[in-house]
């Protein structure tokens, strides 16, 4: 079974696990599941941060391989990648034809 986490389960999960309620805390802790998270979620949390919209635990790029030590093995490769890959937001530039 796969479940996709957003930005507050994310958040919540790893920088104040109380805020979860009982059934995210059974699926975060329950390891037959695979973790997944969007790339629209790590981006938010790029801008965000890179704006100080939003303040993690720690700076985001430490923040995120936290995320990535904390899931082990139960976040799925894509996520993995998608997580890993995240830069501060605001110096991606999209993909055009001439490039």
């Amino acid at each position: 079974m796969r479940h996709l986490l957003d930005a507050h389960t994310l958040i919540w999960a790893l920088d104040d696990p109380s805020r979860l309620g009982a059934s995210a805390r059974a699926i975060l802790q329950n390891p037959a599941i695979e973790l997944t998270v969007s790339v629209g979620t790590i981006w938010e949390l790029s801008i965000k941060t890179s704006l100080e919209k939003l303040s993690l635990s720690l700076p985001y790029r430490q923040w995120v391989e936290r995320a990535l030590a904390a899931s082990g093995d139960r976040m799925s490769k894509r996520s993995r990648h998608r997580v890993s890959g995240g830069q501060d937001a605001r110096n991606e530039r999209p993909a055009t034809e001439d490039a």
